[in-house]
């Protein structure tokens, strides 16, 4: 009784500090201290304050976050994605929504070497916005597709959220990669059809384009995708193939990236500190939020949390395809309030449990919540890629946040919609781990 209590102090004043504006990484923080004081009491309690905290900072998994955070700063200050959109223009603007639809697939290419969602929405605006715009192309779809293309970067491997998943679970990240892979190029194709549906019938969201090109500057363009394909092909492929940790493939692949970029010219002094002082305050925010879950998460574990609901839910006695729908659900309405590394620092000590329990692959359930993630980007109030397409188009193209919500709508639903697809079809992301041996 006195643990449920405890329990339940502690994850009440989890929810009011954070419903108080209190930034999730405080609200962690001071819940797990007062947590370990009263579980361990004074200088146990401190010590397992620093005996985590050490933990956390020699974790070779984390080693990975970042690397990966560096490998995506420096394609975004050198511009890789400009070619790639120019690609896109080329090959497929005259069709309805042409350039849209490239944002589809540039997310997902661009997810497979940065990693983070907010960063790839970022370029992609940067990128794509005024371009689509200037050709008559709705705010509404030019938004829209910007955010919902950019949240696939923590779909497509090598994501950071599924590096600190991993972390977290201890469920291989080579392989949370390998199931992430062909659901992140199964929702961008989604999107692709959506886009392309929705010009066929209302051709006012995104006319054809007028230009032509000849086969010859088409061919020429395809040149864009040969810096891209390499550092996907090294870093993926030493994943998959099980040659390198990922690890270990974030440090060929940051060299790898430095390796074109001098090559092509397109790396300067200026540009590589503007990288390394982004990825500083990148990787310091997400390692502070770790280590502050980690000892969140030792509380919750000692005082028996997830024992106590997995006792209420057997109790229950419902299909467990009734409690896993009741946890996607509460993730998508957690994904309407808070940003998802947040999210996944709070329940992964309640629901990682539970998934165990009732027999669910760990690896399936790890990438169906990222897949979920993905919404949260772009769902109200607090979606992140909202505020990022927002902060970039507000006073140059005057949109307002209505605008781009109405927009991200109906992707928010594919998202929804693949989340169905991947609980009814396992296959989809358990296929390509089955293949190959990550590590």
């Amino acid at each position: 009784m006195e643990s449920t209590i405890a329990s339940s102090v502690i994850w009440g004043s989890m929810i009011v500090l954070i419903f108080l504006g209190v930034p999730i990484v405080f609200a962690l923080g001071i819940v797990a201290i007062f947590g370990t004081m009263y579980v361990w009491g004074g200088v146990n309690g401190v010590y397992i304050l620093g005996s985590t905290t050490a933990e956390v900072m020699t974790n070779w998994i984390l080693l990975a976050i970042p690397l990966f955070i560096l490998m995506g700063e420096l394609l975004r200050v050198t511009g890789v994605a400009d070619d790639l959109f120019d690609l896109m223009h080329k090959w497929i603007g005259r069709l309805g929504g042409g350039l849209a639809i490239g944002i589809s697939y540039i997310g997902a290419i661009l997810g497979a070497m940065i990693g983070a969602a907010p960063a790839s929405t970022a370029i992609m605006c940067s990128m794509g916005m005024k371009p689509m715009l200037d050709r008559g192309y709705s705010a509404k779809l030019a938004t829209g597709s910007i955010a919902a293309s950019g949240a696939l970067a923590i779909i497509v491997p090598p994501s950071i959220l599924m590096i600190v998943y991993s972390s977290l679970t201890g469920v291989s990240p080579g392989a949370m990669f390998a199931g992430g892979f062909l659901p992140g190029f199964i929702i961008a194709t989604l999107f692709a059809i959506y886009v392309g549906v929705l010009c066929y019938f209302k051709p006012f969201h995104g006319p054809p384009s007028s230009e032509r090109f000849s086969w010859l500057v088409k061919i020429k363009s395809l040149r864009a995708t040969i810096a891209p394909l390499i550092i996907i092909a090294i870093v993926l492929g030493g994943i998959y193939t099980g040659f390198t940790t990922p690890t270990e493939a974030a440090a060929i692949g940051v060299l790898a990236v430095l390796g074109t970029s001098i090559v092509t010219r397109k790396l300067d002094m200026h540009k590589l500190v503007e990288a390394l002082e982004s990825t500083v305050r990148i990787t310091v925010f997400v390692v502070w939020i770790i280590i502050a879950a980690s000892v969140f998460s030792r509380v919750v574990e000692t005082l028996g949390t997830s024992n106590q609901v997995e006792a209420i839910i057997k109790n229950l006695q419902i299909s467990k395809w009734w409690i896993l729908a009741a946890m996607q659900v509460i993730l998508l309405i957690l994904g309407c309030l808070l940003d998802p590394l947040g999210i996944m620092m709070i329940t992964t000590p309640v629901f990682n449990p539970i998934v165990a329990s009732l027999g669910f692959n760990p690896l399936w359930f790890g990438v169906l919540f990222i897949v979920n993630m993905g919404a949260a980007f772009i769902t109200p109030p607090f979606g992140i890629d909202l505020f990022v397409v927002r902060g970039m188009v507000s006073k140059q193209f005057n949109i307002n946040m209505g605008t781009i919500i109405a927009g991200s709508f109906p992707f928010a639903l594919i998202y929804v919609l693949s989340l169905i697809m991947f609980t009814v079809f396992p296959e989809l992301i358990l296929w390509l781990p089955s293949m190959f041996a990550p590590k």
